[in-house]
């Protein structure tokens, strides 16, 4: 795998602004973006079949993500990638595809009023944030908050660097600027 360029997860809760770094670190670097929601398809199955799967353990395997690993490595291929991503390295189809793992660090009430802003402001008529809402908060105790605890606690340790993300976008840019140069610099080492 020498010949992909560095792959950099930006990992975090939802609505911690993971997307929003990814795009703006693309915009001052260039790098191109692979999102983890593009490919999962967990979201996509009853909320019964979910919460089966939560008192099993949450079997991060077992969550399908169909063509991320080859959406990664074409990306890799043809330059250095952000992959915004809640699972970062704990993905057994993505975790030796990983260079360089970022936490974005964030009290799960201010990730939560980030996605509802993001949600309105996407919304024209309500119904896609109703349609994202509803299913969200009616299950939030038997199994939202749990999965957010497991991915701070399963996560978290995986990632390399921790950034607190109260600070905006421009912040965070300029806070890796270095570590992505860094990262460039041992790829062209290599």
């Amino acid at each position: 795998m020498t010949d992909l360029h560095p792959i950099l997860a930006v990992c975090g809760l939802p609505g911690v602004g993971k997307t929003s770094l990814c795009a703006a670190l693309a915009q001052a670097f260039g790098w191109q973006v692979v999102a983890y929601d593009d490919h999962e398809q967990m979201t996509d199955r009853a909320p019964d079949a979910v919460m089966d799967w939560v008192a099993r353990g949450a079997p991060v395997a077992e969550v399908p993500v169909p063509g991320l690993r080859a959406a990664l490595m074409a990306a890799a291929a043809r330059g250095p990638v952000l992959f915004d991503t809640p699972m970062g390295r704990l993905h057994p189809e993505t975790t030796d595809l990983i260079s360089y793992a970022v936490w974005l660090d964030c009290p799960a009430d201010v990730a939560l009023s980030r996605k509802l802003l993001q949600m309105l402001r996407e919304s024209s008529d309500g119904a896609g944030l109703a349609g994202w809402l509803t299913p969200y908060l009616a299950n939030y105790l038997e199994f939202v908050r749990p999965l957010l605890v497991q991915q701070v606690t399963h996560v978290r340790p995986l990632c390399d660097l921790r950034l607190d993300a109260k600070q905006d976008a421009k912040a965070l840019t300029a806070r890796l600027a270095p570590t992505l140069g860094r990262i460039a610099q041992r790829q062209a080492g290599a």
